[in-house]
């Protein structure tokens, strides 16, 4: 079982704020030394401000799926993909990341984001990606 609360704010989208509320059952269908596979499901509730227009209410759905993956004994592969579809609007989000140690608790992190949100007002893409190289520090 599973509770995701969720607060964004994001002009440049079409939203002044954005919270959603999700809980729903998971299930580990993969779990090896090196692997780990999670999905999880549920529904729940979103509320977009718009920039211009009134506030939106729905009932969404939420798919998750995780993937974790050591494939050397200090890098890793994950992998973290959501689909949240409601009556107004669909966002899908992929993130893709490796990490891998530098020097003693020091590790470098490459990611990369795909998103899309089929709530773009006129004149902004549906699509967006960020891409970023991290230092990360293990205590």
């Amino acid at each position: 079982m599973f509770e995701l609360l969720k607060f964004e704010r994001n002009r440049a989208a079409g939203f002044r704020r954005r919270t959603g509320e999700v809980a729903g059952f998971g299930r580990r269908v993969i779990e090896q030394d090196d692997l780990r596979v999670d999905l999880e499901s549920g529904p729940g509730l979103r509320q977009t401000i718009p920039n211009s227009g009134d506030e939106i209410r729905e009932t969404i759905v939420e798919f998750i799926a995780e993937l974790d993956w050591a494939f050397l004994p200090d890098s890793s592969f994950n992998e973290y993909f959501t689909v949240e579809a409601g009556q107004e609007f669909t966002t899908v989000s992929s993130l893709t990341a490796v990490t891998m140690q530098v020097s003693g608790r020091f590790s470098l992190r490459l990611s990369h984001e795909i998103r899309y949100d089929s709530f773009a007002p006129p004149g902004v893409e549906e699509m967006d990606t960020i891409t970023s190289a991290s230092l990360v520090y293990a205590f």
